[in-house]
């Protein structure tokens, strides 16, 4: 068995649940190219929870409200509230266009979001290692 205690902390984040994963590949169209991703919205990178002083909201479940769709032609995201992170814009990044240069971290730069009919989806929030 593995000891992660000294892993160190690739992201923290707000992890979906299967079911809104598989919600949000539902809802939206990717291209087929693309890459899928659908996964989490990033608390911070790089860092523990405790360094945003949210270590005592590890492991427990949050809702997140998805309220925009951001597209650019190497990134397609969805803007949602109802947890913290560091990033301007709080977002799930959907899916990447790998094959034209296409990065998740792309999803910051999204400049253009429209308003969507807004709808809930679950996460846990959690620390991702090494």
């Amino acid at each position: 068995m593995k000891n992660f205690k000294n892993h160190k902390v690739l992201y923290s984040a707000a992890v979906l649940t299967d079911k809104s994963h598989a919600e949000l590949l539902q809802r939206f169209y990717i291209p087929k190219d693309w890459k899928t991703y659908a996964h989490h919205m990033t608390i911070i990178f790089g860092k523990s929870l405790e360094s945003v002083g949210m270590e005592n909201l590890k492991d427990t479940n949050v809702t997140l409200l998805v309220t925009h769709i951001g597209k650019t032609d190497k990134v397609m995201s969805v803007r949602v509230e109802g947890c913290y992170t560091t990033n301007d814009i709080p977002h799930i990044t959907l899916a990447v266009n790998i094959n034209d240069g296409g990065k998740p971290v792309m999803s910051n730069d999204i400049k253009e979001w429209e308003e969507i009919e807004h709808f809930e989806i679950d996460a846990t929030i959690t620390e991702i290692k090494k």
